[in-house]
This record gives C-alpha cells, sequence and structure tokens, in this order.
C-alpha cells in the first residue's frame, strides 16, 4: 500500500499506492532497532560493552526511559576528541546507537539499516558537514584506549568496519523517533509543515498492549490519493511556531 520512491533533493520519500481516507491507517510497523532500550537486560548488553561504567543501570536510568543508559558514561577530551557540551547527549546517542546495532544478529536487518537515509561521509552538503563530524568523533573516541572492553561487539564494529558504525550513527541522527526507535518504512518519511498524516499511539486498538508501544502506527489526516506523498511533522509541538522557528528547529535536529 506505500512504496519508497527517489525525491529530488531529499533522498527517498515514501508514497501511496492505494488512496487511504482521512483517519485510515497507512502503515503499522515494529522497529529494526531500538537504541535506547526500556528493559534492563537490553541495557546491560550495552551498557557491559563499555569500560568505566557498571553493567547494570543506576536506578536513575533503569527507571526512566527518557535518559540515556549509559548518561554515566564520562567522555572527557582525549588525544583526538574534545566535544562541545551543546553536542553531548547527540554524541552519547551516536555511541548507543553504534553499541545497539553491534548488537545485532541478523544481517537483512543490518543491511535494511545500513540503506536507510544518511549524509554522505565522503562529500557532505553544508547542513550536514557538522552532524559528520560528530560522527567522525565518535567513532575515534571508540577508537581510544580505555573507552570499550575486549569483548565488545562494538570494538569489533569499529575496529573491522567503522565506515558502517559510522553510518549507522548518521542513520540514527537522522531517521530515529523518539526512544530512539529505526524503522524500515516509516523512517522513510519525509516532512513537511503541510503534513498528510500522523504518528499515532495504538489507541485506537481495542486489542493494544504494551507489548505494542514501540509498534509505528501512521494514519492519514486527509485523504491520500495514490501517488500522493506522505508527510508527517518531524517538529511535534513547534509544528505551530512561526516559519523561522521551525526552520531553525529542523536544521538543527534534522537537516
Amino acid at each position: 500500500m506505500t512504496e519508497a520512491r527517489e525525491v529530488e533533493g531529499a533522498g527517498q520519500g515514501l508514497f501511496a499506492t492505494k488512496t487511504f481516507s482521512a483517519g485510515e491507517v497507512v502503515l503499522s510497523e515494529d522497529p529494526l532497532l531500538v537504541c535506547n532500550p526500556n528493559t534492563t537486560p537490553e541495557m546491560k548488553a550495552i551498557r557491559e560493552q563499555f569500560m568505566n561504567i557498571e553493567a547494570d543501570p543506576p536506578k536513575h536510568i533503569s527507571s526512566s526511559t527518557s535518559n540515556s543508559c549509559i548518561s554515566d558514561l564520562k567522555i572527557p577530551p582525549t588525544s583526538t576528541v574534545d566535544v562541545d557540551v551543546k553536542l553531548i547527549h547527540e554524541f552519547r546517542g551516536m555511541l548507543q546507537a553504534a553499541a545497539s546495532y553491534a548488537l545485532l544478529t541478523c544481517k537483512e536487518t543490518k543491511s535494511k539499516l545500513q540503506n536507510l537515509y544518511a549524509p554522505s561521509l565522503i562529500n557532505p552538503n553544508e547542513n550536514e558537514r557538522s552532524v559528520v563530524k560528530l560522527a567522525d568523533d565518535a567513532c575515534s573516541f571508540l577508537g581510544e584506549s580505555q573507552v570499550l572492553n575486549s569483548h565488545s561487539p562494538l570494538l569489533k564494529l569499529i575496529s573491522e568496519s567503522p565506515d558502517d558504525c559510522k553510518t549507522i550513527m548518521l542513520v540514527w541522527s537522522c531517521n530515529s523517533f523518539k526512544g530512539g526507535l529505526i524503522y524500515d518504512t516509516t523512517s522513510r518519511i519525509n516532512h513537511s509543515c503541510d503534513y498528510n498524516a500522523v504518528i499515532t499511539s495504538d489507541a485506537f486498538s481495542s486489542s493494544s498492549s504494551s507489548s505494542d508501544d514501540k509498534k509505528q502506527i501512521i494514519r492519514a489526516t486527509a485523504e491520500i490519493k495514490a501517488g500522493d506523498e506522505i508527510s508527517i511533522s518531524y517538529l511535534g509541538s513547534i509544528t505551530y511556531a512561526d516559519c523561522t522557528l521551525r526552520n531553525e528547529r529542523l536544521l538543527r535536529d534534522k537537516f
């Protein structure tokens, strides 16, 4: 009912292959990758890859879905990296995304993630240079001694496939939703201030449960005809702000 197509100046977009009525479910999808898990075993699998933090998450992390599960990982200046304090949150998110990706065992899932949009590593455009530089710095940090445990899958990833590691950091930065969720199809939906679809919870379903928390449901807000591009707002409450503020937020968060 949908398909991805190339969009000039915007990579790929998602298009309807049938007509959807207002309120109709366009897409329902589970994530390919959860970069900010909310269960202790998943957090522990990420944390135990790093040196100098305990594998078991502290209470203030394990009891909150809003905190990075490696928020207690110290990121001091190193011989190659000195991160601007304003970028520490995104820097940490890149590290966590790479650690989550390194734990995957399914090659098909890894391939799908690597095929999502990410800025060029070699020739990024002007708006993307800063985030590519941050991913470069994150990979350099991971390559430093005293950062990763010797058994860490992330150490193997950064050693054997540094470009894949950098790409997944950029995929996270460009495509993830709240909770660090990355989707195969939903992540291809482009932004528009004149959007025709929204992200909803499963509250419309009588069978919704906590197991559906990570399922992404896209509903049409108006009729979407076959052949139309499906769009959502990336801005949340900022969607209703003035144009200048909306553009600033898009450039900051989603290029």
